[in-house]
């Protein structure tokens, strides 16, 4: 059904040993849209991109292959103690 898809949220499935550009491929063109925020792949902590150790090069290149079309970022900023 063309009306239902995934949101794939980058940083609960780096915190859960996903590899994010494996299940960017598997999803492929059923992701609707994602949540994108990075962290240290034990705990969801929320950290801007590159803030963390998640493979954004491997992240980008898969959704390119499933020609994800947009990419809408909404910047927060960092609060760092």
């Amino acid at each position: 059904d063309g009306n239902f898809g995934a949101v794939l949220d980058t940083g609960h499935l780096h915190a859960q040993k996903e590899l994010l550009p494996l299940s960017v491929e598997k999803l492929g063109k059923r992701i609707f849209y994602l949540h994108v925020s990075d962290n240290n792949g034990l705990v969801n902590e929320h950290r801007a991109l590159g803030r963390g150790t998640i493979d954004w090069d491997g992240v980008f290149t898969a959704l390119k292959k499933c020609k994800f079309l947009l990419l809408d970022l909404l910047l927060a900023s960092q609060i760092i103690d």
